[in-house]
């Protein structure tokens, strides 16, 4: 009994995963229920007869449905886990670098407080989202560069400004709403006046990312090939 309620089980979720097939083909769903009877060769008139003597002898049903729980749900889990690591592997991520810099420092003392930026336009993709990663080491509470990041359409500019609080990375992304079509992506990052501080700034990168998804099984169509 614990086997074909486990397989009923599988059976189920296959069902309820794909509902919009079976909620109009019960002869599918039927199938699908006597294929697992079959394989324990078993009746459904057997299997409803075993119900009822298991209705009067609750403790013993429970006992079972216990067992089938627990290995129903750890399934669940080892399949989740497996679509999630077939998922990372199967991830293609397609990056176009628009603007990288080598490390730079922003010095107040030599009044080196800007570093400007401008992308090559030739390499902008139709995402229209624009990714923006650095390392900044020597910020304190009263050092904070600001990052301006402007990008120029046909019909209008937007501009964008963003504080740098707190060393280590700092990745933004950002993107152009509707169908403007863009022309240039440019902008600059500084320390605000009366800064005393150097600032350094490592592995500034401009970037696109197309990111696609190569085709993996369902948790339904997997159990379905595990029966």
């Amino acid at each position: 009994m614990e086997d074909v309620l486990f397989d009923l089980y599988i059976a189920e979720t296959e069902i309820r995963e794909n509902s919009f097939v079976f909620s109009n083909d019960s002869l599918r769903k039927q199938q699908l229920l006597n294929s697992v009877f079959k394989k324990h060769r078993l009746s459904e008139q057997t299997f409803d007869t075993s119900l009822v003597w298991y209705n009067a002898n609750l403790e013993k049903f429970m006992k079972i449905n216990g067992k089938v729980t627990e290995r129903y749900t750890l399934l669940i889990e080892n399949l989740q886990g497996e679509q999630e690591r077939l998922k990372e592997q199967s991830t293609v991520r397609d990056t176009t670098f628009l603007y990288t810099s080598p490390a730079f420092l922003l010095q107040p003392a030599l009044r080196s407080t800007i570093h400007a930026f401008r992308s090559d336009t030739s390499q902008l993709n139709v995402l229209k989202k624009y990714n923006v990663e650095l390392l900044a080491m020597g910020i304190t509470d009263s050092v904070k560069p600001v990052l301006t990041f402007c990008i120029q359409c046909n019909d209008t500019n937007f501009i964008h400004r963003d504080t740098i609080a707190q060393n280590g990375l700092f990745a933004k992304q950002y993107s152009v709403p509707g169908n403007r079509q863009v022309e240039s992506i440019y902008g600059h990052l500084h320390l605000p006046p009366k800064n005393e501080h150097p600032v350094l700034v490592g592995n500034f990168v401009l970037f696109q990312q197309e990111t696609t998804y190569l085709p993996t099984d369902s948790i339904s169509t997997t159990i379905g090939k595990i029966k």
